[in-house]
């Protein structure tokens, strides 16, 4: 199993030039993991040349202190950047492949914090469709759906006229329509003509980028020798993390 450190993201609010694209790190084999290292090196911190001009980082190069690992990809550094708490972090999620996975968050052995395992499912195969109200009061009929038996899957989304609705069922077109379909919120009634949903305002599962709130969850980046920050494992590597520090 290797284990990969996610790249860090340093955004400092006020401080042109640093709000560049956030960049994702993955994984190679299904079953490896990524890390959050308790110190990271400074060799896997995003746009690292900018955040030095900035004034961010008052050293010269990320060759310092090379025999304590900062500028050695991938380790947890005896010398580099301490993260902040994570009230402070943003880990992201998204997913090249439509497929189920699970991943796994290390606990914190020195104060009982479990491993903690997170669903991502897969979404449906419909990339567009019409929607109408159903005969079912609060229900959303389907039509003109993108392939003759393309799928719902529970938690897809779509936007119409303004509203987000999450499906609550899985369904299955039958020549390019659903009969009906659980929503929530409900969908109103009265919605006779059929308004079509493009792709751009269809949210399928595996498409969603989602936050995973490591504070809310109850974790902290630990420096004990025993654990050296946090390990994620992947069950698939399709799943990409990008991690966000705010100073």
């Amino acid at each position: 199993m290797a284990i990969k450190n996610i790249r860090l993201n340093i955004h400092v609010p006020g401080v042109e030039g640093l709000q560049a694209p956030i960049a994702f790190t993955s994984v190679a084999t299904d079953g490896d993991s990524f890390r959050i290292p308790y110190r990271y090196p400074f060799v896997d911190v995003v746009h690292y040349n900018l955040l030095k001009d900035a004034g961010v980082f008052r050293h010269s190069t990320k060759t310092v202190s090379t025999n304590l690992g900062s500028n050695t990809t991938n380790t947890e550094g005896g010398l580099g950047l301490q993260l902040p708490r994570t009230e402070k972090l943003i880990l992201l999620v998204k997913r090249s492949v439509n497929e189920d996975s699970d991943l796994t968050i290390s606990g914190n052995t020195r104060t009982g914090k479990k491993d903690v395992k997170i669903e991502l499912l897969a979404g449906g195969t419909a990339t567009y469709f019409s929607v109408e109200s159903s005969a079912t009061a609060g229900e959303v009929k389907l039509t003109s759906v993108s392939g003759a038996t393309a799928t719902i899957a529970e938690g897809d989304k779509f936007i119409y006229d303004g509203v987000t609705y999450t499906a609550l069922e899985d369904g299955t077109a039958s020549d390019s329509a659903i009969a009906s379909l659980e929503v929530s919120p409900a969908f109103p009634s009265g919605v006779s003509t059929p308004v079509a949903i493009p792709a751009i305002d269809v949210f399928p599962n595996h498409s969603a980028l989602n936050e995973i709130d490591l504070y809310d969850l109850g974790f902290f980046v630990g420096g004990y020798e025993d654990e050296k920050g946090v390990i994620i494992t992947t069950e698939e590597n399709s799943v990409e993390l990008a991690l966000i520090a705010r100073f």
